[in-house]
């Protein structure tokens, strides 16, 4: 277990790396506005990829996990065609509204194809990591961030800064994915009968998708209330102070997409106190790392904003520090969602999200006053406050047997 949690901090290092040295660049090299516009490019394909994990990925990881070969195959096929359609749909709607919110066409062209090839990535990803082959998922990641690090300074001086970096990430994706991604079983011309397929799993994709999608709303809600009351110069502060903070979201990814099959595995055989144990164990870890971190942060925050702020982003200490309260929340929310996905209370967890992306949202209409632009991230808390209280209501309830709805 341990060597399989180390494996996925490292596929999932690679990948914090490569998104923290594409939003260091930005902030240190391209103006404010340029990295607005790709966090809204960005928010817009984390939205996407939670809705490909809602349908798709998480249907997939809990039930892979130790099954035969045929059995696999055979939801593998359904779930992977039903994929194919999603991504068309996601891609499409990213590209409508990119133009709709004022996106030059090659802005809107490079989201949509980053949107595109991040579902194609995280497909492989998940099937990978879903069946244990962590290890063909890292040679996977380390390829994307390979083909990245050279792509994006060949585009950087021939493009917009932030449609290099979009489109590199992008050319990154695709070509790993075809390099390294495992047998899908996607039958393209058989869709008809897969859809037919899919209501068996929908019964709880369905509350999936409404939790991932209300997640994620919350999780990015505070992109497009700033750009919309404040401009897009106002997401690239805010946003740039978040960066520091994506080692935090590292580790809980890590240990989550790791034991998340492992502990429904255990609660299929109705050994919940093992899986408990996973939890805890999994909470001390990533809660210690995180302070380490945050220590170091602080220790160093002069070098660090005369480096990389460099009196371009002013008074960013009050909006980094606002982010690293919200991280250390994040970590007992994530790590609890992921135990509570293996036990598939999957209505609670969407109502729940309901819930607090609508406590943060009605927050945010603060900023339609005078008040500081770190308020719309104080109104995260808001959320992330509610989800706890649920989360912490379901611990001391009595596990739910699996297939039992709860």
């Amino acid at each position: 277990m341990k060597r399989l949690i180390s494996l996925s901090v490292v596929d999932q290092a690679l990948l914090s790396a490569l998104s923290l040295a594409i939003n260091l660049v930005l902030v240190k090299f391209a103006n404010p506005a340029s990295v607005g516009s790709f966090a809204v490019a960005s928010a817009m394909t984390f939205l996407a990829l939670g809705a490909q994990n809602a349908v798709v990925i998480t249907p997939a990881a809990v039930r892979i996990y130790g099954v035969g070969a045929e059995k696999q195959k055979a939801i593998l096929s359904t779930l992977t065609s039903v994929d194919l359609l999603l991504n068309c749909a996601l891609t499409i709607a990213c590209l409508v509204g990119s133009l709709a919110m004022g996106f030059t066409l090659l802005q809107s062209a490079s989201a949509a194809v980053f949107l595109s090839s991040s579902l194609i990535r995280e497909l492989a990803r998940g099937v990978l990591i879903g069946s244990g082959n962590v290890q063909r998922c890292i040679m996977l990641d380390g390829l994307c961030v390979l083909l990245c690090a050279i792509g994006t300074p060949l585009l950087w001086s021939r493009l917009a800064p932030e449609a290099a970096c979009l489109l590199a990430l992008a050319a990154g994706n695709i070509l790993s994915s075809w390099a390294y991604s495992p047998e899908l079983h996607r039958q393209p011309t058989r869709l008809k009968h897969h859809l037919a397929n899919y209501p068996h799993y929908w019964v709880e994709s369905r509350w999936m998708l409404i939790g991932a999608s209300a997640t994620e709303l919350h999780e990015r809600s505070y992109v497009f209330m700033l750009q919309l009351l404040r401009g897009m110069t106002t997401v690239g502060t805010v946003h740039a102070g978040r960066i520091l903070i994506a080692p935090i979201s590292l580790l809980t990814t890590a240990w989550g997409r790791a034991m998340r099959p492992r502990m429904a595995a255990l609660m299929e055989n109705g050994q919940h106190a093992v899986a408990r144990s996973i939890l805890l164990s999994g909470l001390a870890i990533t809660t210690t790392l995180t302070l380490a971190y945050l220590a170091a942060l602080f220790t160093l925050w002069g070098f660090i904003d005369r480096q990389l702020f460099a009196g371009r982003y002013e008074n960013m200490l009050p909006i980094v520090a606002a982010w690293c309260g919200y991280g250390l929340l994040s970590i007992p929310a994530n790590c609890l969602s992921f135990y509570f996905q293996a036990e598939r209370r999957f209505k609670p967890l969407a109502l729940n999200a309901v819930v607090s992306g609508a406590g943060s949202l009605a927050c945010m209409l603060l900023l339609l006053l005078p008040v500081p632009d770190l308020t719309a991230i104080i109104c995260l808390y808001a959320g992330i406050i509610i989800v706890l209280i649920a989360q912490f209501g379901w611990w001391f309830r009595p596990p739910v047997p699996l297939g039992v709805k709860p």
